[in-house]
């Protein structure tokens, strides 16, 4: 039962990473096709300020979901693996 756990865990890890990874790289992209539509340099430094809280904010909350399922990897997927994964 604990190799399940262990395993199931580092699978969820695993997809935060590359959900983060993805976040990072559209948001990225959106940025840079954005910025040739700014005018002036507050544009410029409002877009750049959205931009650089909404990575914060969206990187944070992956990091608060991997603490939490870090902390209680137990009860959460031995309830998964008691219920057959339904």
């Amino acid at each position: 039962m604990d190799q399940k756990v262990k395993n199931i865990f580092r699978r969820d890890t695993a997809l935060i990473v590359v959900f983060t990874l993805l976040m990072w790289l559209v948001l990225s992209i959106v940025r840079s096709n954005i910025k040739n539509f700014a005018n002036n340099l507050s544009e410029v430094f409002f877009m750049n300020t959205m931009w650089i809280l909404v990575m914060l904010f969206g990187t944070v909350s992956l990091v608060a979901v991997y603490s939490h399922l870090k902390k209680h990897k137990t009860e959460i997927y031995k309830e998964d693996i008691k219920n057959g994964g339904k």
